[in-house]
């Protein structure tokens, strides 16, 4: 007999603690190996594991494709979905577009300035696909975030999200094969065509999602099936090194669904889970800028980096409490549409 499905009502604290693991893993490499490319940490010895932290960003796209279709179980609604996602991104993005623009102003970071026109366009969160410069590096991964927001919203509306498996499935072997056929000088696909339809990280959200399918009840053979299947495209598409990651990232998410991580939902693990998104968005270029005043001061790099880090959690500490949260909440307060499903 056919698992029948049963509605996730408790948040997953866990959760929370992998969002805050994945955004210190970002920042490590930011202030550590990324800092030592651009600007030089000659005075420490950056071993060259720590590049690895980049990829707590595909983490992340993890735990948006669990995240999301857990949001939208019972009565999902469309307008009520967008409303959902704008109020979840943009107020803390609007602040850090704003924080980082006057800080680059202000101190200069050679080769990541901005005119004012282009921060402009940075607050719509679109300007990657008019071929403007981020105000920060780190804010390409949104652009990938709202093409899978956009897509799924257009399943939504479409009613076709019990399909979602079908539709995941021919994605990813599509996702595949352009990925394989795209070799520069014979067929190099541009950025953009990539950015809107996810080939580069679709297995990961698929992943994420086909998770969340687990969790809820549908331990069907074609879900396992299809993880297997999403492993597999990250094996046939990607390097050696990042596809053992992604089996790591498979163990955290059995571990942590199967109760054997409750580290993660220690309550220091969910503070750093509710300041992740402030924190992923304001860390990298005011980082360098103090990273670099501080060792321009007299600061060792060790030092430097420490101080910087914490004065990069306490500021999204500030932002999320004091601004993220209140005004989200304001805003849908406000919203016309009735906000029956919780945060996530």
């Amino acid at each position: 007999m056919k698992a029948q499905p049963r509605p996730a009502k408790r948040r997953i604290t866990e959760l929370d603690g992998l969002r805050g693991l994945a955004a210190l893993a970002v920042l490590v490499y930011h202030y550590s190996y990324r800092y030592n490319e651009l600007y030089g940490h000659p005075e420490i010895w950056v071993p060259w594991q720590t590049a690895y932290g980049q990829y707590g960003v595909t983490l992340f796209f993890m735990i948006s494709g669990f995240v999301i279709f857990m949001s939208l179980q019972g009565k999902p609604d469309v307008k009520r979905f967008v409303w959902s996602r704008f109020t979840r991104l943009y107020p803390a993005y609007w602040l850090a577009v704003a924080l980082t623009f006057i800080a680059v102003q202000a101190f200069d970071l050679p080769g990541r300035e901005t005119t004012p026109g282009e921060a402009m366009l940075n607050v719509t969160m679109l300007q990657s696909w008019f071929g403007v410069p981020h105000v920060d590096g780190v804010y390409w991964t949104l652009g990938l975030e709202l093409s899978f927001y956009a897509w799924t919203g257009i399943i939504l509306a479409c009613g076709k999200l019990d399909r979602i498996y079908t539709i995941g499935m021919i994605w990813l072997a599509v996702a595949v094969v352009f990925k394989l056929a795209d070799i520069p000088g014979r067929f190099d696909l541009n950025y953009l065509f990539h950015q809107t339809f996810l080939f580069g990280v679709w297995p990961y959200f698929f992943a994420g999602i086909l998770f969340y399918k687990v969790y809820a009840g549908e331990k069907t053979r074609k879900h396992f099936i299809g993880l297997a299947c999403c492993l597999a495209a990250i094996w046939l598409t990607g390097r050696l090194d990042t596809s053992l990651l992604a089996c790591g990232f498979y163990v955290l998410f059995i571990g942590m669904l199967g109760g054997w991580l409750k580290i993660l939902g220690h309550p220091v693990m969910l503070w750093l889970g509710a300041i992740s998104y402030s924190l992923y968005l304001v860390h990298q270029n005011i980082g360098y800028i103090l990273i670099r005043e501080l060792k321009l001061a007299g600061m060792h790099a060790y030092g430097a980096i420490a101080v910087t880090g914490v004065v990069a959690i306490v500021l999204a500490t500030a932002m999320t409490y004091l601004y993220e949260r209140p005004l989200a909440k304001y805003l849908r307060r406000k919203s016309p549409l009735k906000q029956n499903q919780p945060s996530t």
